[in-house]
């Protein structure tokens, strides 16, 4: 008998599986980069010196701080509109700021006028005086105000000359508290004296009108060898 014919394709015409395309790649890329491949982030070398932000050396400081304060005496009888008064340095210093008691709240501006000498010597001669400059004040209560270290108090001292220093406000209003008190010496440490002075009214330089010392503490510099070139 004939033989049917095959209806099946031939096993021959399926292509092994070695003909197969493979998708997959024989060997997988790496995803991930080797040692030597890694970005470097630091130097190739490190420093043998690190640059230092801290200097070789320090300077020594040209001066050291000082403060005469007054004793309170709690007897605050007058409100005057201004005050002279002597200071007397024992070494070289710089006056530098001042508290000064002050009576009233509202901001004033106050004075300060300097001569070299006494006070006693001038205290109506307004052409002997200097005018070293205004500040704006405002006080109230029983402490005593920083009159906030203004650009142009820097007065050099040498030790044994008075100075003059007249207080007062611009608008020759009262306003300092002061109490009464005798003559001499008012107030003194290893660096300074502070002699008692006198009341002043409204004229600018009227005269005194009675002795009252300066209350509040007088701040200045200290130089070991001398004055700093300016």
């Amino acid at each position: 008998p004939k033989r049917f014919p095959s209806s099946s394709p031939s096993m021959s015409a399926i292509p092994s599986p070695g003909a197969i395309p493979s998708k997959i790649p024989s060997q997988n890329p790496s995803l991930i980069p080797t040692q030597s491949n890694y970005p470097s982030w630091a130097p190739s070398g490190t420093p043998t010196t690190l640059p230092s932000n801290v200097p070789t050396g320090y300077p020594t400081p040209d001066h050291m701080n000082g403060q005469l304060e007054t004793r309170s005496d709690g007897n605050f009888k007058y409100i005057t509109c201004g005050l002279m008064f002597d200071i007397e340095s024992k070494r070289k210093i710089r006056l530098v700021d001042l508290n000064i008691n002050l009576a009233y709240p509202e901001t004033k501006k106050l004075q300060m006028w300097i001569r070299k000498g006494s006070w006693k010597e001038a205290p109506k001669d307004k052409t002997k005086w200097t005018l070293l400059g205004t500040t704006a004040v405002s006080g109230g209560g029983w402490c005593c105000t920083n009159i906030g270290r203004p650009h142009w108090l820097q007065v050099d001292m040498e030790p044994g000359q008075k100075y003059g220093i007249y207080l007062r406000f611009e608008d020759s209003s009262s306003g300092i508290r002061t109490p009464p008190s005798g003559g001499g010496i008012y107030a003194q440490n290893d660096d300074l004296k502070l002699y008692v002075g006198s009341r002043t009214g409204t004229s600018l330089f009227g005269g005194s009108s009675g002795k009252s010392p300066f209350q509040g503490s007088l701040i200045y510099w200290l130089f070991p060898k001398r004055f700093p070139s300016s």
